[in-house]
């Protein structure tokens, strides 16, 4: 991680880098439009989720707190929830990447099979000396050819890229769902929420 990145932040005294949410309330966390139900892992605020995850991508390994800044004490049952919403909110997400990672394994494989399986047709198809009996055939041949080498490359690249892409996503809502998310409750009126941070237009 360089050193100009991890200057934007400030540290705990025990050495991690600080993400700061400013909020209004504590509720600001959740999702508006998500049904508060006990039952089931509460959706924390699109936007906010977003800005949290570009920030630990971020910070690559680094460590880090994420602290919750509001303007008035919030109950301690009131912290452990919202503590547990957010820990279980990128859990969901965790095991939800692994499901499409699997997803991708099997498609790829499948694919991959195809491929290989064509190829191996069409080798013996001209080992078996029936290249050139017909120009149908061997029209054919040619075009299969074709078919069976894109599907080995779509299900190797599809496999590369995607595995890049969903294991870095993978690491991330596992770094958030062990999360050391802390409280503070001296934010004054002056300073804008998180939420208006995000959503304010460019060069405002």
């Amino acid at each position: 991680m360089g050193s100009r990145i991890l200057e934007r932040y400030e540290r705990t005294a025990d050495g991690k880098v600080v993400l700061v949410l400013a909020l209004d309330e504590v509720d600001a966390v959740y999702n508006p439009f998500a049904l508060r139900d006990p039952r089931q892992v509460r959706n924390l605020h699109p936007k906010l989720a977003d800005y949290v995850v570009e920030c630990v991508r971020e910070l690559g390994t680094e460590p880090f707190a994420l602290i919750l800044w509001l303007p008035e004490q919030v109950s301690d049952a009131a912290q452990q929830e919202v503590r547990s919403s957010i820990h279980d909110y990128f859990d969901y997400l965790q095991h939800l990447g692994l499901q499409k990672w699997r997803r991708q394994v099997w498609r790829s494989a499948a694919l991959l099979l195809f491929g290989v399986s064509l190829l191996v047709l069409l080798t013996s198809y001209a080992n078996f000396g029936w290249s050139g009996t017909s120009f149908l055939l061997d029209l054919s041949a040619q075009g299969l050819t074709v078919a069976a080498w894109l599907a080995v490359w779509e299900a190797s690249a599809a496999w590369l890229l995607r595995r890049v892409t969903l294991g870095e996503d993978w690491r991330v809502f596992k770094r958030l769902a062990l999360a050391d998310v802390r409280f503070r409750h001296d934010r004054p009126a002056g300073v804008l929420p998180v939420l208006a941070t995000i959503s304010r237009p460019t060069g405002s």
